[in-house]
């Protein structure tokens, strides 16, 4: 099985890198065997959320954003 995490987010710079990484953390737990991806929907953030996302796609090879207008 594929599993996709999808994150909705608006304004969360306080939150997401800590949320990320935990999600990230618990789904490397459950060894998915077809493995998994996270996605970002940041629904026109004003403030720093994508930049943030953006960055830990270095680290997380599973982590993707998607911005929606």
């Amino acid at each position: 099985m594929y599993l996709s995490w999808i994150i909705p987010v608006y304004n969360e710079e306080r939150r997401i890198e800590k949320t990320i990484r935990e999600v990230d953390q618990y789904l490397r737990g459950k060894n998915f065997p077809n493995g998994y991806e996270i996605i970002v929907a940041n629904s026109a953030s004003r403030d720093r959320t994508a930049e943030i996302v953006e960055r830990l796609k270095g680290e997380i090879p599973h982590l993707g954003l998607l911005n929606v207008e």
